[in-house]
């Protein structure tokens, strides 16, 4: 049975110096910081975060273990104004499961991106940076390495390659070349 907890939070501002932080851990397990905006302060945003749990979000490839958990965060300037390519949000998440080799990764519509900056706060915290630009809804999850498969497209590609390698071996065993039997080579002069 899936069980999910949104919490949006709908009047947010930027302040000065271009940065805005909500903190939903007690309700999400999650904290958002926003920095780096050059939008004008005070401007509002939203920002709602959602606990999947171990429920992962549909169409998001697949986790090799059930023991991943998920999250959803995304931040939207309230006046439609995009924050910007350069703008970056540090999401913390807070969970009895996690531990100091947890990594943090994001669904980028193709694969799975690790976050950057990852950080494992004890006892259970791990932080990450991940674009703004990114945000707009966006799965993230949480887990062991191991945990996370490699896209579909480059299966894929590896499949391509062995069946290419073996078309190639084949062709090279039927195009057989003459041998030379220097036995038959008489000198004509």
């Amino acid at each position: 049975m899936l069980s999910l907890r949104a919490y949006p939070l709908p009047y947010i501002h930027i302040e000065p110096g271009g940065s805005a932080t909500v903190d939903q851990t007690a309700t999400t397990g999650v904290s958002v910081t926003v920095s780096g905006s050059s939008l004008e302060d005070g401007t509002s945003l939203t920002v709602s975060t959602m606990n999947y749990d171990t429920n992962q979000p549909e169409g998001t490839g697949t986790v090799l273990a059930s023991r991943a958990i998920f999250f959803d965060v995304q931040v939207i300037p309230d006046s439609g104004v995009p924050l910007g390519s350069d703008v970056m949000v540090t999401v913390s998440i807070t969970d009895a499961s996690i531990t100091s080799s947890s990594v943090m990764m994001y669904w980028n519509g193709l694969n799975w991106v690790l976050a950057s900056h990852i950080q494992f706060i004890a006892p259970n915290t791990l932080s990450g940076t991940i674009p703004a630009s990114a945000l707009t809804g966006t799965p993230i999850g949480i887990g062991n390495p191991s945990l996370f498969t490699v896209p579909e497209y480059a299966l894929g590609g590896l499949l391509a390659l062995l069946v290419c390698f073996v078309a190639f071996i084949i062709f090279k065993s039927q195009k057989r070349l003459p041998k030379f039997h220097p036995h038959t080579c008489k000198n004509k002069t």
